[in-house]
């Protein structure tokens, strides 16, 4: 069933001894030719979707042969086959019908997960394009000392700089989450996880896509080379691809992330529409620090922390003008949920990034260059698409001087100083070559 996983069809029956007869057939289930436990997911009476916990040596399981994948060829992947399969009562994981809470937050994990592991793919990547640009010499010199081949480098650290930052932040999120619910048990380390699924989602996304654009940059400096087999991009470039597909697709969670929130405020566990309107006072009013965090404040990012201000704004007057507009038919939507998402994940990354900058520049000021360098560079590559992005949502939430105004609002919240990109760059590309490879 893909995303759709309340639409399975593999059933559970109760025998008359308590325990569970199932049937169906389950597809692409990772490390599946050699795991020794499976979590199943099935329907109760048809219904009531529950998980299971199923052994290999169970009667009735089958194991299919393996797929053909593009990439990850290290990774088993294979059907499992259901004909009968007999468990314990005892196997039954969590309560009949509850089963979604669990593999919703299996996927909040795992998607998480997943953005940890890009960074460690994203790593490795920037330094052997490195030492493969800096080993080929063409036109007498180490391409890698050609500006246009620095530029991509630079753009590969500021995009796993992004990653790691989110990465960095999300996991200190988790640990004081689950350290507060420590005394609540199960049930409270569940809730505490549910409450970042938003953030999950967005870093699943941020991060599958900057591996792909990584990846893609690393067989660019390759030339030809990186298209053959026998060097390591060709291996990269394959292997990147499968992760805007699983955990959900990138597609699915941008649903999830503005849908999540909306579902928050509906039910009053979030307020949109109050800082929205305060963000829609605060532009016809003049420029004000809606958000109470000190935008305004002196510091080498300062420019920097008024743009992702500006951004955060934009994001709420978008959003509060798509729920007053569209209402309970925002649902159908999509596309405008997925800008709306993609500002939120432009946000998240560009805070992120700059707030691990000023810590780095407040605990080690002297070695805090690169940090800065790298966040500046973040945020130079970020707000010039979510602009764009915005003042295309303009017209969708609104119409005619509302939506003008929109898009007026748009170009103001998010003018700032020029940022000589060319020169942030090539400093940035010069962190590379100090550090050969990724310099944070």
């Amino acid at each position: 069933t893909g995303s759709d996983a309340q639409a399975i069809r593999t059933r559970a029956t109760r025998e008359a001894d308590g325990s569970w007869r199932l049937d169906g057939t389950k597809q692409f289930i990772t490390n599946a030719g050699f795991a020794d436990l499976f979590t199943v997911y099935a329907k109760v009476d048809g219904e009531a979707f529950s998980a299971f916990l199923v052994e290999r040596d169970t009667p009735g399981l089958s194991i299919g042969p393996e797929e053909h994948k593009l990439g990850i060829h290290g990774a088993s992947t294979c059907p499992l086959i259901l004909d009968g399969a007999r468990v314990p009562a005892g196997n039954l994981l969590g309560e009949i019908g509850k089963g979604h809470r669990i593999a919703f937050n299996v996927l909040n994990v795992g998607r998480f997960k997943l953005a940890a592991a890009a960074l460690g793919a994203m790593k490795p990547a920037i330094a052997t394009a490195y030492a493969y640009g800096r080993d080929r010499v063409a036109f007498g010199r180490p391409i890698v000392q050609f500006p246009l081949i620095g530029a991509k480098l630079a753009g590969m650290a500021a995009q796993a700089y992004a990653v790691e930052s989110v990465v960095y932040r999300i996991a200190g999120l988790i640990d004081a989450r689950l350290a507060a619910a420590e005394r609540g048990g199960p049930d409270a380390a569940k809730a505490a996880l549910e409450e970042l699924a938003v953030e999950c989602s967005i870093a699943k996304v941020l991060a599958s896509e900057a591996l792909d654009a990584v990846v893609d940059e690393l067989v660019q400096i390759h030339g030809g080379y990186g298209y053959i087999e026998d060097y390591p991009a060709a291996r990269a470039y394959r292997d990147s691809r499968i992760n805007r597909i699983w955990e959900g697709t990138n597609e699915i969670n941008r649903l999830l992330i503005p849908g999540t929130l909306l579902k928050r405020a509906l039910a009053g566990r979030l307020d949109i529409l109050g800082p929205a309107r305060r963000a829609g006072e605060a532009l016809l009013g003049g420029p004000t620090d809606v958000s109470g965090d000190g935008a305004g404040a002196p510091g080498p990012l300062a420019a920097e922390r008024g743009l992702v201000d500006g951004t955060r704004q934009l994001t709420l007057l978008l959003a509060g003008a798509a729920v007053q507009r569209f209402g309970m038919d925002l649902e159908e939507q999509q596309e405008l949920l997925a800008g709306l998402a993609d500002l939120s994940i432009a946000l998240f990354a560009m805070e992120s990034a700059v707030l691990r900058a000023e810590q780095a520049a407040n605990e080690a000021p002297d070695h805090s260059s690169v940090h800065l360098d790298l966040a500046r560079l973040v945020v130079a590559d970020a707000v010039g698409p979510a602009e764009l992005i915005a003042r295309s949502l303009a017209a969708t939430v609104a119409e005619g001087d509302d939506a003008r105004l929109l898009q007026a609002g748009a170009r103001r919240l998010l003018r700032g100083e020029p940022v000589d990109r060319i020169a942030l760059g090539r400093r940035v590309a010069g962190h590379v070559a100090a550090a050969a490879g990724y310099p944070a």
